[in-house]
């Protein structure tokens, strides 16, 4: 990684079971169940920064972290599950 560059992590999560939430528990039960999404994609997002420190030797604090639950579906269940990487460059 090029010296003075820092790298975003955006975890996200499957949104699949809001209606299950909804109809198990109403409004309250999306809105826990929802922060456990946002819990869920940062420990995601975690993962893939240990394996970048580990594996490339990237320093932490060169690493920014976000977790965005499931609140930016792409498309399928599997899709919804990842992590966007964004590298940022100073040039």
């Amino acid at each position: 990684m090029s010296p003075g560059s820092t790298v975003l992590l955006r975890g996200h999560v499957d949104n699949a079971q809001i209606e299950d939430f909804r109809k198990k528990g109403g409004e309250s039960l999306v809105r826990r169940m929802a922060l456990s999404a946002v819990q869920l994609s940062r420990d995601r997002a975690n993962s893939v920064k240990g394996k970048l420190i580990k594996d490339y030797g990237i320093t932490a604090d060169r690493i920014e972290i976000v977790g965005r639950g499931w609140d930016e579906p792409i498309g399928t269940s599997d899709e919804n599950r990842r992590v966007e990487v964004y590298w940022f460059t100073v040039e």
